[in-house]
């Protein structure tokens, strides 16, 4: 079963779905009451994403010994900037380093970080990926 906000319903949607699945004798559900729900859930839950971000990336390494990642981490445990390559693309970063672009126009993930890929050249004039970075923002101090 699908939980309320799991699939990024609104409030509102969440709202008439409740509605029309209770029975007669229960109240109307409104939607302050379900931005109530969601946000405990979110806040029960904060955390579990950067878990899983860091266990997908651990498991990639064991399966790549030349997979790389760091995680700049604020004062309260929070993701500021995470950056990752993996062993492919680092070695295609050696062989193909003439052309390198960051490109911070692609926007944005759920949590409201811009994400932006080191890109190449290769020798078929394909682009190709040596890496990407999620940013806290496109501030200067940050690059």
């Amino acid at each position: 079963m699908v939980q309320l906000g799991q699939e990024g319903l609104k409030p509102s949607q969440n709202k008439k779905v409740v509605n029309t699945l209770k029975t007669s004798n229960v109240v109307d559900v409104t939607s302050k009451q379900c931005v109530d729900v969601l946000s405990g859930h979110r806040k029960q839950h904060r955390g579990k994403d950067l878990y899983g971000l860091i266990k997908h990336f651990q498991d990639k390494t064991l399966l790549d010994n030349d997979q790389y990642f760091v995680l700049d981490l604020s004062d309260d445990g929070y993701p500021r900037n995470i950056f990752w390559a993996d062993g492919r693309s680092r070695d295609a970063y050696t062989k193909f380093i003439d052309v390198v672009v960051f490109d911070v126009t692609y926007m944005t993930n759920k949590f409201k970080m811009p994400f932006a890929p080191f890109t190449g050249v290769n020798h078929h004039g394909q682009s190709i990926l040596f890496g990407g970075v999620l940013l806290e923002n496109e501030k200067e101090e940050i690059f």
